[in-house]
């Protein structure tokens, strides 16, 4: 719940190419998606992803939106929004290696602890800027495989990012408020640091 309203939210304020939604619940099939990882999100023990679970699986029209994209924009930048029944938010670029400080991934990571003091604001990776912490980690996110160079994206965990994906687990406390987070996040994407802010209304 609420990632699709900050979804709405980020397309408007960052003037997004694409807002791209997941139409069904991660877990109405039963049958495997195909590509690795296990999850205890459709409960029961770890078991495959299934093909409903847009995030893991390579045949549905989410990924093909996104490799269409990705065909069309050399630049594209890929923030996936989740949702975490963990407190704070977990971040992480899709890859298995440290960051640089400078990296998208260390400046979100920064101004998300900052726009929320109150929360427990961690990332998957070293040099991130905040605690490192294994929550919800993206490595097996499709989407973000695709976009760091995986091919084929149900292939090898990318070792290094090519800073193109932030993946975003969040509590219900956080996304309580769509558009701080997706404020917080503004200046910390790329080719957004010089960009003026529109004026406010009077």
């Amino acid at each position: 719940p609420k990632t699709a309203l900050e979804g709405r939210f980020a397309f408007e304020r960052w003037r997004a190419r694409a807002l791209v939604v997941a139409g069904a619940h991660r877990c109405a099939s039963s049958e495997a998606s195909g590509c690795p990882g296990r999850t205890k999100v459709c409960g029961g023990g770890p078991r495959a992803f299934p093909r409903s679970d847009a995030g893991h699986a390579q045949d549905s029209q989410f990924q093909a939106a996104h490799e269409a994209l990705a065909g069309l924009f050399s630049d594209l930048v890929v923030v996936s929004l989740h949702g975490m029944a963990e407190d704070g938010i977990s971040l992480s670029d899709g890859s298995s290696g440290p960051v640089e400080a400078n990296s998208l991934l260390g400046r979100a990571a920064r101004a998300l602890a900052a726009a929320f003091p109150g929360e427990r604001v961690t990332a998957c990776q070293a040099g991130a800027g905040v605690p490192l912490a294994e929550r919800l980690c993206g490595r097996t996110n499709l989407q973000g495989r695709l976009v760091n160079g995986a091919r084929p994206p149900c292939g090898p965990i990318p070792i290094t990012t090519r800073g193109r994906f932030l993946h975003i687990e969040q509590s219900m406390a956080v996304r309580a408020g769509p558009a701080r987070l997706v404020e917080a996040l503004t200046d910390a994407l790329p080719g957004r640091q010089e960009e003026p802010r529109p004026a406010p209304a009077e």
